[in-house]
């Protein structure tokens, strides 16, 4: 990848392409959610993953939970209950720079702090050692 990836939706669809090379997933559907802030796909035997788009990691992570020595990530509650209601087990997150990382959900359920931002909203935290690496850019 030479150039990094700017919006949503081209950072999902370089994800699918990525997941149909290395993993034989055969996009069926496709379901945009949040204003196309992510995505939901589903391949021919109905299984659901859930792909984001991340301009950058969480710097902060480890300056607001103590017990933890790296960067991390965060999600938001909302979206995970979305995914759970479409059956997703399986995280992408899509850097800017064309890294892709996945996490089981349950994973960031188990693993992660949940806290409320200022603006209200609650996330889900981890450190991006939870992480595996789909592909090698």
């Amino acid at each position: 990848m030479d150039k990094d990836i700017l919006f949503e939706k081209s950072a999902i669809k370089y994800c699918l392409n990525c997941l149909m090379e290395k993993e034989d997933f055969i996009v069926a559907k496709l379901e945009y959610l949040n204003e196309g802030r992510y995505a939901v796909a589903y391949d021919l035997t109905d299984k659901a993953i859930a792909i984001l788009f991340k301009k950058d990691w969480f710097y902060k992570f480890s300056q607001m939970f103590k017990n933890e020595t790296s960067i991390g990530d965060s999600v938001n509650r909302e979206d995970l209950k979305h995914f759970a209601k479409r059956g997703v087990k399986t995280l992408y997150v899509v850097y800017k720079t064309g890294e892709i990382y996945m996490m089981e959900i349950s994973a960031i359920l188990e693993k992660g702090h949940l806290w409320t931002n200022k603006e209200g909203k609650e996330l889900y935290s981890y450190s991006i050692h939870n992480y595996k690496r789909v592909n090698t850019k």
